[in-house]
């Protein structure tokens, strides 16, 4: 089971949030991270909302403290703008997946040519 979770970076702390991204449920990214996996999650897509819609790069910082806080498979999600944003964070986090809409929608990064550039970088692909 995949599990969902949408996050804002308040002052230092990255808190969830619910409704679309509009309520903040005032918990701890770490708290909710442990009880997810507890309660059996099997992956977990984290959105920043701090990111979402940016296209400066996925939230580094935060897939990082995932990776401190659980042994899951992440989806890095919110604010792919570029083939060289999908290449940082796998290379700097141990993010499994990465998701992006606007720039597959509109054509700015084609699918193929962001498979071949992720190759080049010897990093894998399905």
């Amino acid at each position: 089971m995949v599990v969902a979770v949408e996050v804002k970076k308040i002052d230092d702390n990255y808190f969830v949030f619910k409704k679309g991204g509009r309520i903040n449920t005032q918990v701890k990214l770490e708290s909710w991270l442990h009880t997810v996996e507890s309660l059996g999650a099997g992956e977990i897509l984290l959105t920043s909302m701090n990111q979402d819609g940016t296209k400066d790069g996925f939230d580094i910082a935060l897939m990082q403290l995932a990776d401190m806080c659980v042994n899951l498979p992440l989806i890095a999600s919110g604010g792919a703008g570029s083939a060289s944003h999908f290449a940082d964070v796998f290379k700097k986090t141990k993010t499994s997946e990465a998701l992006a809409a606007s720039i597959f929608h509109f054509g700015e990064v084609p699918i193929p040519a962001l498979k071949q550039i992720l190759k080049q970088k010897k990093l894998p692909i399905r």
